[in-house]
């Protein structure tokens, strides 16, 4: 037994029984690959753990630990399995097959996953799991992160209502304007013109007329509606098109987003390593989905045959 940095390292034998030989195709069917497994206590808060060659355990402690790995993520296999989390690196003599307990991310060279997230997701109802995503789409036409997500789902459970949480999505548009396209002194004509193309999927040959867009225009010039009243009032009109003959497609579009971004936020946990990469990449996903699939989008994220969480 070592101490080491904070971590209680225990050079033991497992006995193989007490892992499976096959869990979602992530284990190899061998269990004697598990035999002199390293385990790995935490023995502070916020613990950093790094995998190494060998087959470890890892075991989580107080706050929030993260086990760190030498590849992207699209070259392991990730299974939850009872209370623990598997990790097989796909490549020999790199990171090895890893059970982690307690842990809450995992981060790869390219991407990190929050285990916590699913968790805290289901704190809150679907209706406003959508709603949160939704706003992402109106205002940044991209798909959450976890970190993101998990934030807005801090506020919700606080107090905030969508109408705060609204604003704020607002106020931190018009500050990156070069990502958003939204402006502080942009005119109500062209923040409405994002809105249909981000909310209702309406621009080039579907942009709205001119007599549609003066009416709102109108509407915001006399105080009836506020810019973020208006994404509200066009998020709701648009699952009001289902089954429209018509303009069903926009309902479609709508829902297929809110899936993929719960799927790559909630379900999966996926972060990015970088700000820059969090909104370019998540932005890409946003733009692969159409309203008849979202395989494009699913594919783009690439983690459907590694991550089984």
């Amino acid at each position: 037994m070592a101490a080491n940095d904070g971590l209680l390292v225990l050079d033991l034998p497992i006995d193989p029984n007490e892992l499976p030989g096959s869990a979602g195709n992530l284990c190899a069917s061998d269990p004697s690959e598990f035999v002199d497994h390293t385990i790995t206590l935490a023995t502070a808060a916020n613990m950093t753990f790094v995998s190494t060659k060998e087959n470890e355990s890892f075991t989580g402690g107080s706050g929030s630990d993260t086990v760190i790995y030498g590849g992207p993520v699209n070259e392991y296999q990730i299974t939850r399995f009872f209370t623990s989390v598997l990790v097989a690196d796909s490549k020999p003599d790199r990171d090895g097959l890893d059970a982690l307990t307690d842990i809450e991310h995992i981060k790869f060279t390219d991407r990190s996953l929050d285990l916590t997230i699913a968790a805290k997701a289901a704190t809150i109802t679907a209706t406003q799991l959508n709603s949160l995503v939704d706003l992402y789409i109106a205002y940044f036409n991209r798909v959450p992160e976890a970190s993101g997500l998990s934030f807005w789902i801090d506020k919700l459970k606080g107090g905030e209502t969508l109408t705060q949480i609204s604003t704020e999505f607002y106020n931190a548009g018009i500050q990156f304007s070069s990502i958003t396209g939204y402006s502080a002194n942009m005119s109500n004509s062209d923040f409405i013109k994002i809105v249909y193309a981000n909310v209702l999927a309406r621009s080039g040959s579907l942009a709205p007329p001119a007599g549609d867009v003066a009416y709102w225009d109108n509407q915001i010039t006399i105080g009836a509606v506020t810019r973020e009243g208006l994404i509200q009032r066009m998020l709701s009109d648009a699952r009001g098109f289902a089954n429209d003959p018509t303009w069903g497609f926009v309902t479609n579009f709508l829902n297929n987003k809110d899936a993929v971004g719960i799927y790559h936020a909630a379900q999966l946990g996926i972060d990015y390593n970088s700000p820059t990469e969090a909104i370019t990449k998540s932005a890409a996903i946003a733009a692969a989905v159409t309203p008849t699939s979202v395989t494009a989008a699913v594919n783009l994220i690439g983690l459907a045959d590694h991550v089984f969480l």
